[in-house]
């Protein structure tokens, strides 16, 4: 089967420049990626799920191939002027990891009426207590940043985020380790540099708006992601009616680079179920 083919460039939003890549026709598929990553996240679903959706994904303001993040500036923002610059027809299906699934989900509140479903990977955290097994790599990764050795810190978060903190990284997926670790080193560097040039204005997902959500939600988290993840997921599950939650086996915390088939197979599944124009209720509660 011939790939899409790919149409890329670079969008003017707010004084900078974000850069994207488009491939396929039909419903909008947007990827938005995890703070420790660039758009390359999504290599494997960019073309696959190209032969059945118009997938868009993008780097956000301060990674991969868009401009660094200088002055005030809101990730949201950004991402709700994506959408808007490439004209994209609600209703869309979100996809997002980590910091990308919040994203996602913050944009999905308040715009609930353009949103066909949302996928949530590795939802960051909800103010849950950091258990002891992570404290002490916490710990070393921010005297790495103080020290600014930021190779040591690339390796410290890639041990922490892709090798399922219990797992050497003789056992995972070498070339898989290696990407994250060149995409979230080439993201530090960019922090280091601009630390004192930017600053994100955030917000925090409202628990009354997630209760209203009627759209399928997936939340999909590796088996051995911080027990931290975990429970922020189950928070999510807990709060939003129409969620499930999937868990990809034998993957940390970016299930999609550690177990690409299995994290496409649940995708796949779900993706089949919300555009088959079945009645969702029977499947998601």
């Amino acid at each position: 089967m011939l790939k899409a083919q790919v149409d890329s460039g670079y969008l003017d939003i707010s004084q900078t420049r974000l850069y994207f890549e488009r491939a396929g026709t039909g419903i909008p598929l947007l990827l938005v990626h995890a703070g420790v990553a660039d758009r390359e996240q999504w290599n494997n679903e960019f073309s696959n799920l190209s032969e059945n959706f118009q997938v868009i994904r993008y780097d956000l303001r301060g990674y991969g191939e868009s401009d660094p993040a200088r002055g005030s500036f809101s990730h949201l923002q950004d991402l709700t002027n994506v959408i808007k610059k490439l004209n994209l027809t609600p209703p869309l299906i979100l996809m997002g990891c980590s910091l990308g699934a919040v994203l996602s989900l913050d944009y999905a509140l308040e715009n609930p009426q353009d949103i066909r479903a949302l996928i949530m990977v590795g939802p960051g955290p909800c103010g849950f207590e950091i258990e002891d097994c992570a404290q002490e790599l916490f710990s070393e990764a921010k005297k790495a940043f103080e020290a600014g050795d930021l190779k040591h810190l690339a390796e410290i978060e890639t041990q922490m985020w892709f090798d399922c903190m219990y797992a050497e990284p003789d056992q995972v997926d070498r070339s898989m380790r290696a990407l994250l670790y060149d995409m979230n080193r080439s993201v530090l560097g960019r922090e280091t540099d601009n630390i004192e040039q930017s600053q994100e204005k955030t917000a925090n997902p409202s628990a009354i708006k997630m209760n209203q959500i009627d759209f399928p939600v997936l939340i999909v988290v590796g088996s051995e992601d911080l027990p931290y993840m975990h429970s922020a997921a189950d928070y999510f599950v807990e709060r939003i009616r129409s969620a499930r939650k999937e868990i990809i086996e034998h993957a940390a915390h970016i299930p999609n680079i550690d177990q690409p088939h299995l994290f496409q197979e649940k995708v796949m599944n779900f993706l089949d179920e919300v555009t088959s124009g079945q009645d969702y209720d029977h499947i998601f509660r």
